[in-house]
């Protein structure tokens, strides 16, 4: 499957690393060049143990890249993602702003979703997956007044 996961810092490098070493191809988002830059060097964000190895592993097999274009990393994807460490603030409180507007900044660049093929996933883009270290969608959707599926349709529907 053709996966890019959002979000690169703990969480996501993770993540990205993880799917890749099943087989997956994965490209990682993140906007921040510095991000990427680094990753590409072999660098991890965070300490884990063997992520650094396996991060070499992965990008040296092909099935894991990373960029901080949105029209690279998401080009001909099925799932998109995303997986942020949500930041917190001196006091310990969520900055849920931050997650949402790097999907909103995200959205409009996927190609139309959905697309008939002869498996689930082979027409292109079908599914969207979130995991935060705190649960950035709810928290925003328990602001609004709505259900999280309703929050993602509408950030969907204004892409």
């Amino acid at each position: 499957m053709k996966v890019c996961v959002q979000g690169l810092w703990h969480l996501g490098t993770v993540t990205a690393a993880a799917l890749a070493s099943l087989g997956h191809q994965v490209t990682g988002l993140d906007y921040s060049p510095v991000v990427i830059d680094k990753l590409v060097l072999g660098e991890p964000p965070v300490f884990e143990p063997g992520l650094r190895e396996l991060l070499a592993q992965q990008t040296a097999s092909g099935r894991l890249r990373f960029h901080d274009n949105p029209i690279d990393a998401l080009r001909d994807i099925e799932v998109l993602w995303i997986a942020y460490d949500t930041p917190v603030d001196e006091d310990d409180v969520a900055d849920v702003d931050f997650v949402v507007s790097q999907i909103e900044r995200t959205l409009p660049q996927l190609a139309a979703p959905c697309k008939p093929g002869p498996t689930p996933h082979a027409g292109g883009f079908s599914g969207l997956l979130q995991s935060f270290a705190i649960d950035g969608l709810d928290s925003v959707a328990c602001r609004e007044g709505i259900t999280r599926e309703q929050l993602v349709m509408n950030l969907i529907r204004h892409r």
